[in-house]
């Protein structure tokens, strides 16, 4: 099992390379962001049908969880584009882990009666401290500190929470005996996601006349296509693989150990792939993450 989360691990960092990659080659703007969102979730639908066997299974509980979860993805996305214009990146990510932490944690132990050993205690307190580290360590670029004010303290509240509440969600999907597969989940939250935003897309060429077809069928070359086509490949298969793994995984425990390798797997990826200056800071919460994945039984 061990290895699955491992698994799981590395295409999510895999993924993060990818998105690193796009968005340094990808005009910015939210055109091309609900264009990204739509050729993903369309792509998505794709991978889940044929993973299915051509065969989608459907009840009632199973659509509840795909358009809850289509929902929390589509507002967590809604939250991050107002916390950027609030708010560093640093900022974002960090909150975004907290929460992946603290919160599956807490529902863990409370509902599904996760045991409290010293170990995970000490662990999470360690890869919090890793994640709030590079954030409160001196900022070499004085153009990036922006005002935190209370607004851009709710929406980053607010991620926080969507971050939590997405892993408790496909914990309780994970072990919840009356849905039917997790690849029809994740299908029908895609379809839901191509609805929302189409819905979205159709407003926005509304209000700004100079977006047509054109600019829809040219937002992107081939080769962004392909990245597009390979990320979402990636992370879909991330899904799948976090799915088994906490069927037979404790949330915190999952919470845990996948918030610190993915910690240090995008570190290493940060500084040995697009050659980033790596801060004291950033070091050292490397460090206190791989002490988080030791002692962590």
């Amino acid at each position: 099992m061990y290895l699955m989360l491992v698994l799981y691990c590395a295409l999510t960092v895999g993924g993060t390379v990818l998105m690193k990659i796009f968005q340094k080659t990808t005009s910015s703007g939210m055109f091309y962001l609900i264009m990204y969102n739509i050729i993903n979730a369309l792509f998505a639908c794709g991978f889940f049908f044929v993973s299915a066997g051509f065969k989608i299974n459907l009840n009632l509980p199973t659509i509840i969880y795909a358009v809850v979860y289509a929902l929390i993805i589509c507002i967590n996305l809604s939250a991050q584009i107002v916390a950027f214009s609030k708010v560093s990146v640093s900022v974002v990510t960090v909150v975004s882990m907290a929460g992946g932490i603290l919160f599956p944690s807490i529902f863990g132990i409370m509902w599904f009666d996760d045991n409290i050993t010293w170990q995970l205690v000490v662990s999470s307190i360690l890869i919090i401290a890793a994640s709030i580290l590079p954030f409160v360590s001196k900022n070499e670029d004085k153009n990036e500190k922006k005002r935190f004010s209370l607004a851009a303290m709710l929406i980053c509240f607010m991620m926080s929470v969507l971050a939590g509440v997405s892993t408790i969600l496909v914990k309780l999907y994970a072990v919840d005996t009356s849905v039917c597969d997790s690849t029809s989940m994740f299908f029908l939250t895609n379809v839901a996601i191509v609805v929302i935003c189409f819905v979205a897309l159709a407003i926005y060429m509304i209000r700004n006349k100079n977006y047509g077809f054109k600019e829809v069928f040219r937002a992107f070359s081939p080769i962004q296509l392909l990245n597009i086509v390979s990320k979402t490949a990636v992370v879909n298969v991330a899904s799948i693989v976090q799915v088994l793994v906490l069927a037979e995984m404790s949330a915190s425990t999952f919470s845990v150990l996948s918030s610190s390798i993915c910690l240090v797997g995008t570190g290493l990826a940060s500084a040995l792939i697009f050659r980033e200056k790596q801060t004291k800071g950033a070091i050292f919460a490397m460090i206190l993450a791989l002490v988080a994945i030791i002692i962590n039984p």
